[in-house]
């Protein structure tokens, strides 16, 4: 049927979708590009699926034949094999992980595990602080984060349930070592994004089930003696790479400024001074959930 084919950029090479041939196409989350008709099946072909969610997100794939009609009557034959695989990231996910969970994966102080944010699959380092969680990495989601996957609602973000982790240009930066520096427009979910107040964070782009440390959080921190606080010289997005470590903190200290924690000097504090809301700081998340 005319129409009914087509090629992309992914069957360029072997193009040659001719009748009595099979294609295929699939729908959803895999790395060949999502096709609304079908496509010639090339001797093989690995459709890869990486995915955290365990139900209610599939990949549907199904296959055609283009026919002649003008063929010969007769009985005609063909296979194809298919075979799917299972490969599971045996990697706890941070979104809504209780507490009881946790508390088996580090029961003492000190104790630390990975887990997985699910939104962009980056994994990180858990570390239990005294009987609380923090994350010992610095978060690295950047690009759109969903409402979905995290603390805030589409009612705390501007345009169709998502916000760009970066709203300022100024104040954009990654760092394979480092991590993401975030200006406080874009760690706050975009809620906080002027200077116009004094304001502390309620919402967040940390995981579902964790949030921004308040300044009692950090304080608890600082004053525990864990060996795994893993302090990161991550400074800020324009400077101080490798001499000091900074992370954003919920809590305001004046209306251009809000609240850090800090090491310097192989000590951790609080900085109240330095955290320009349109500077790039890294953050880690603590867990709050039940």
């Amino acid at each position: 049927k005319a129409g009914g084919y087509t090629c992309s950029a992914e069957t360029a090479a072997t193009c040659d979708f001719t009748v009595n041939s099979w294609g295929f196409k699939i729908k959803n989350n895999t790395t060949t590009q999502e096709a609304t008709n079908y496509i010639p099946v090339p001797s093989t072909i690995n459709l890869n699926k990486n995915s955290s969610v365990t139900n209610g997100d599939p990949t549907y794939l199904s296959f055609g034949s283009r026919v002649n009609a003008a063929q010969a009557p007769g009985s005609y034959q063909t296979t194809i094999n298919f075979t799917a695989t299972a490969n599971p990231d045996p990697t706890p996910v941070m979104q809504n992980i209780s507490v009881s969970t946790l508390a088996s994966l580090m029961p003492s102080d000190g104790n630390t595990t990975t887990l997985k944010d699910s939104r962009d699959n980056n994994k990180y380092q858990i570390t239990n602080i005294n009987g609380t969680y923090w994350m010992t990495d610095n978060l690295k989601i950047v690009g759109t984060v969903s409402a979905a996957g995290s603390n805030f609602t589409g009612e705390d973000v501007s345009i169709d349930g998502n916000i760009r982790t970066y709203t300022e240009p100024g104040s954009t930066y990654y760092d394979d070592i480092y991590g993401t520096y975030y200006n406080y427009c874009a760690a706050s979910a975009g809620t906080i994004c002027n200077s116009s107040m004094k304001q502390n964070a309620t919402v967040d782009i940390c995981p579902k089930g964790w949030r921004l440390p308040t300044q009692t959080d950090a304080e608890n921190f600082i004053y525990t003696s864990s060996p795994s606080k893993n302090p990161v010289l991550s400074g800020y997005s324009s400077g101080e790479k490798g001499e000091v470590g900074y992370w954003w903190l919920a809590d305001a200290m004046s209306k251009s400024t809000q609240y850090l924690l800090q090491y310097k000097k192989n000590s951790w504090g609080i900085s109240a001074g330095m955290g320009v809301k349109n500077y790039g700081y890294p953050i880690r998340c603590i867990f709050y959930g039940s």
